[in-house]
């Protein structure tokens, strides 16, 4: 950079790309009320260790098996919810690790015990509303920063075996998927591609043999990397949809798409919930267009996501208590949407009454 040369330092508020761009209106949430000071949003389990005490993962008097649930500390209390996201989540990811990447069906009953033993008397209550509607079933996935993508991955692969022709349909997919990747610039991602096919191929009309495969960081990790790259390009390749929405919520601009692809979408363990979910705090309304990693993912593999929000919070007026988010609810892609399960910073697989075969979509 010549001496010459002008830096541009943004300020709060501003676009750094666009600088005369007003600023980043800061509004009320629409569907998701604020986070607001004592909500608890989490319950916790027993026999605790210094390192969980620190986190503030609370024992309860009966012993929830096998998944940890999360309690803000106290001590990190003060601080902007997305500090305390990126404190914590690090940590809680190597606590979980002993968790299976994805879990075969488990009933949502077992999640319910979890937070009645937790005494957390919301999600109770939701979970109920959820168990009478019909959503039953969940596949549980480890809290590890890549839960979403690990879950999209079962879900692509689910789709595409349950097709007539498997086999052919699997090598046309990665083959276009791998255009995707190579028109934004990126090195042919061939291994991974490989891994994707060979996963869809050998698990054909079995979701025991394919949750084996999924829960194998030999197989499984390859094929999340493989779809964070899918999404980054996605974002390269359609800047124009996504530019307005990427907002940091520590600096409280807009993030660059170079930036957030880098920093948000490429890397390991990054959770892609994590910008998106606490910008519905400034925001009107809910649109698919605020979770820009789901929404591009979602045009790169040509699925619709449906996703339920399960969080703490009670709800003041009448209506469901949880909220489903069509994600980008697209008539133009074919077949029954996704459906996840949402809870703070978490994503699981969600079924709605019973599971027919290797399906995870959602029924009507």
């Amino acid at each position: 950079m010549s001496d010459s040369e002008e830096v541009y330092y943004p300020r709060k508020g501003k676009d750094p790309v666009r600088p005369d761009a007003p600023p980043l209106p800061k509004l009320k949430g629409g569907d998701l009320p604020p986070v607001e000071d004592g909500d608890q949003y989490w319950g916790g389990y027993s026999g605790l260790n210094d390192v969980e005490g620190q986190l503030g993962l609370v024992q309860s008097s009966q012993s929830p098996s096998g998944w940890i649930i999360a309690q803000p500390s106290l001590e990190n209390s003060t601080l902007e919810p997305a500090r305390l996201f990126d404190d914590e989540e690090i940590t809680l990811g190597d606590l979980v690790s002993g968790d299976p990447l994805i879990s075969e069906p488990v009933h949502l009953s077992v999640l319910r015990e979890e937070y009645a033993n937790a005494e957390n008397v919301v999600f109770v209550r939701k979970i109920d509303w959820m168990l009478a509607s019909g959503f039953s079933i969940v596949r549980r996935i480890r809290g590890d920063g890549n839960c979403f993508y690990r879950a999209s991955a079962f879900a692509y692969i689910a789709k595409i075996s349950s097709t007539t022709d498997p086999t052919l349909e699997a090598t046309q997919a990665v083959s276009s998927l791998n255009v995707i990747l190579e028109s934004a610039g990126f090195i042919k991602f061939e291994d991974e591609g490989q891994v994707l096919l060979k996963t869809i191929v050998n698990s054909l009309s079995d979701s025991t043999i394919l949750t084996a495969m999924l829960d194998t960081e030999a197989t499984s990790d390859p094929i999340v990397k493989y779809l964070r790259m899918l999404t980054s390009a996605t974002m390269r390749l359609y800047p124009e949809q996504y530019i307005d929405f990427l907002y940091d919520p520590d600096d409280d601009i807009l993030k660059p798409l170079e930036d957030f692809c880098l920093q948000d979408v490429e890397p390991m363990g990054k959770e892609a919930g994590e910008i998106s979910a606490l910008a519905f705090k400034h925001v009107t309304d809910l649109h698919a267009e605020d979770h820009v990693q789901i929404t591009a993912l979602s045009h790169a593999l040509q699925i619709n996501f449906e996703i339920a929000y399960l969080d703490g919070h009670g709800h003041t007026t009448s209506g469901p208590d949880v909220s489903f988010v069509k994600i980008p609810d697209s008539a133009h892609f074919e077949g029954e949407p996704v459906r996840l399960l949402y809870r703070p910073g978490h994503y699981d697989i969600l079924y709605k009454e019973e599971i027919s075969g290797i399906g995870l979509f959602a029924s009507s």
